[in-house]
């Protein structure tokens, strides 16, 4: 296969990523508990959705290998054409991996608080079940803030590269702001109500930045420099 068709699929790949996320997160948050909520909270929503969120996580966990592969043919389309001294595809391969270990990280306390409540015990004892859903608050919040670093490298550099216009590097510094103070809002006196609000607002803007960079990578897998170092190439060879 050749690179731009690579690149192309690496494109497509985002979208399927881009499904699957919304599939996932309809299917097992729609009344999500709140790492702030009371334990008796905690336990009615794990007892009543547990095994909808085991099968949530496994569709996002499928979403993530398909966001690798769009986060690489990203990575490699950013770098065809910028200077090699330019942050920015260094800045997505890595805050891109960083937001992947994440995702999957923050799903483990929850896929053990689904198991647990799944047992003819239930959910115990208090002190077990506040420790994971402290410690999926932390982890979920730490993968926020990823994110706010992610999403406006990949603006940035899709407007560096004339993929996209000026614009897109606002939304992605605003979708960066809301994801930060989303991600420390939960340590804060911010409401649940609010946090929510802010993170949508967010999650918005960085979908929309994944489908301008997938329709880039279909539509121009290759830079206009990379096609000109293409058709150079055999003219060299034959003046040999």
């Amino acid at each position: 296969m050749r690179p731009t068709r690579l690149l192309q699929a690496g494109g497509w790949a985002g979208l399927v990523f881009l499904v699957l996320n919304a599939v996932g997160q309809v299917s097992a948050f729609g009344a999500d508990a709140k790492v702030n909520d009371p334990i008796p909270s905690i336990v009615d929503y794990y007892a009543a959705n547990g095994r909808q969120m085991i099968r949530a996580v496994i569709i996002l966990s499928v979403g993530v290998f398909f966001f690798i592969w769009f986060l690489g043919a990203l990575h490699r389309r950013l770098s065809s054409d910028l200077d090699p001294g330019n942050p920015f595809p260094a800045v997505v391969l890595i805050s891109g991996s960083l937001a992947c270990g994440m995702l999957l990280l923050e799903r483990i306390p929850q896929v053990i608080l689904a198991i647990m409540a799944d047992q003819p015990g239930g959910l115990s004892p208090d002190l077990a079940i506040r420790a994971l859903a402290d410690m999926q608050g932390v982890l979920t919040s730490a993968f926020v803030v990823t994110l706010g670093v992610l999403t406006p490298a990949v603006a940035a550099g899709l407007v560096r590269q004339r993929l996209a216009g000026p614009w897109l590097a606002w939304l992605g510094g605003i979708s960066s702001a809301l994801f930060v103070v989303s991600g420390f809002g939960s340590y804060a006196t911010i409401d649940n109500d609010t946090l929510d609000t802010l993170l949508h607002g967010a999650d918005l803007g960085a979908y929309i930045v994944v489908v301008i960079a997938a329709i880039a990578l279909i539509r121009q897998p290759a830079s206009v420099t990379a096609r000109a170092r293409t058709s150079l190439a055999p003219a060299a060879d034959g003046s040999k």
